[in-house]
């Protein structure tokens, strides 16, 4: 996850927005915790007050495929997971996700990309999404590049019985935190060749989507679509999108083709990054479809 929304210029607030609603918006600023809309508003669109000076500290690209909406700011960055940028002498340099990269994107307040407050945040939109339509608690997650797995903590906290099961590349993740977090080694790609016992009520693939190459997305997309019994939250960025963070492996990918590829799936976008498969599609109704459709 190493890429976010570039954050806006500081801009003047709307002018239908009187004095008053400014300041009440002022005083409803989240602070530290609340970075999300400095990381993720898109460029061009006006900074609230106090956000604006996340947008300084938001030079941070997670660098995990952080990518962000503009600028070389904190919020959300490139995951990095995809096929990796030619070097300048023609040959590829595979990223390595060690300790050192995690420290980097995910620790250093000078690249970290998301903020607590943000990623509290993602997890209560998806944990919601899923229990509307479930009409239940949530009971099991799986989190597709789930990295060192940050996911998890909140999820328990939220719902204490909770299964999770997290899938990840990184030899350094799975090594140190495989036993502790349930960490599985995987990846989006070889997803339909773990095994792994579904349906799950939540399945999250965060801010990676956009650093795999396409045979790989659409084979990990078709295994989310075998094993989602719920709603899968995949929040990813196309290429028309302004972000900013970790471009190495970045997938130029327009919004037509992730469209299609979603449909390919058989899966039906919600809105905010969640979708849902045949399990739950033929119960929507009109307006819990994206665009109403």
């Amino acid at each position: 996850m190493g890429r976010r929304r570039r954050p806006a210029a500081a801009v003047p607030a709307r002018a239908a927005r009187g004095p008053d609603v400014r300041a009440r918006l002022a005083r409803d600023d989240l602070g530290p915790l609340g970075g999300r809309a400095a990381v993720r508003e898109r460029a061009g669109r006006p900074s609230l007050p106090g956000r604006a000076r996340q947008a300084a500290h938001a030079r941070r690209a997670r660098g995990r495929g952080v990518h962000a909406p503009v600028s070389a700011a904190p919020g959300r960055s490139r995951r990095g997971r995809g096929a990796p940028r030619a070097a300048a002498a023609g040959r590829a340099t595979p990223k390595v996700y060690d300790r050192a990269y995690f420290d980097r994107w995910y620790r250093d307040p000078r690249h970290a990309v998301v903020h607590a407050g943000v990623q509290a945040r993602r997890v209560q939109l998806a944990v919601a999404a899923a229990e509307y339509l479930l009409e239940r608690e949530l009971r099991s997650v799986l989190d597709v590049g789930c990295g060192e797995a940050p996911w998890r903590a909140l999820l328990r906290a939220a719902r204490p019985r909770v299964r999770y099961l997290g899938v990840e590349s990184s030899d350094y993740a799975v090594r140190r935190f495989g036993r502790r977090r349930d960490i599985v080694r995987g990846s989006l790609g070889t997803l339909g060749a773990l095994g792994l016992e579904g349906p799950f009520d939540l399945i999250v693939c965060s801010d990676v989507l956009h650093y795999v190459p396409t045979p790989e997305v659409r084979a990990g997309l078709a295994a989310i679509a075998e094993l989602l019994g719920g709603v899968a939250y995949l929040e990813l960025f196309a290429a028309e999108d302004a972000t900013e963070g970790d471009d190495a492996g970045f997938q130029q990918r327009s919004a037509a083709v992730y469209r299609r590829l979603f449909r390919e799936a058989g899966l039906i976008h919600l809105g905010l990054h969640c979708y849902v498969g045949e399990m739950l599609a033929p119960g929507l109704i009109t307006f819990e479809k994206g665009g109403g459709r």
